[in-house]
């Protein structure tokens, strides 16, 4: 009797045996596929940040617009040189990626933010030198003190009153 159930037992722990390591290596591969699943989650994160990062300079174009349009915005604006900088970028960005839907459009469009942007340049440099040139032509005349460096800044003939 004795040894009837000492072979029951036995089997049963053969079996018990069995379904442990079945379970054993269900768990392994188990804990193998979430770590697979887990790698390729951050490959595709990391690609959805890139491709975010990409399209970001398709959301730029509309703020750069903005800005050049507001009446105040001018080349010595604090916001001037990194706009003029954005534009740059974005062309580079769009020159490389030709291949990108509408990306011609937007290479069109940012070039003519950059094409309005030298426009405020050019408008500002030659408003400067016409200013001095004014200065310099009153100056040679014998103008007003004022236009002599008495007032503004402006140049001074160099001969004492």
């Amino acid at each position: 009797k004795i040894v009837g159930l000492l072979s029951i037992v036995e089997k049963s722990l053969v079996g018990l045996q069995t379904q442990h390591d079945s379970v054993v290596d269900k768990t392994s591969a188990l804990h193998a596929e979430c770590e697979t699943l887990l790698s390729d989650k951050l490959e595709l994160e990391a690609l959805a940040n890139s491709i975010e990062s990409r399209l970001k300079v398709y959301d730029q174009l509309d703020g750069m617009q903005r800005q050049l349009s507001q009446p105040d915005f001018s080349v010595t604006s604090n916001a001037f040189m990194p706009l003029l900088v954005q534009a740059d970028e974005a062309i580079a960005q769009l020159s490389k990626s030709a291949h990108f839907a509408d990306s011609s459009a937007y290479l069109h469009r940012f070039r003519q933010v950059q094409s309005r942007a030298l426009a405020l340049v050019q408008g500002h440099v030659t408003g400067l030198l016409q200013g001095m040139t004014e200065k310099i032509l009153l100056n040679a005349k014998g103008g007003t003190p004022a236009a002599q460096g008495t007032g503004g800044g402006g140049l001074s003939s160099g001969v004492p009153a």
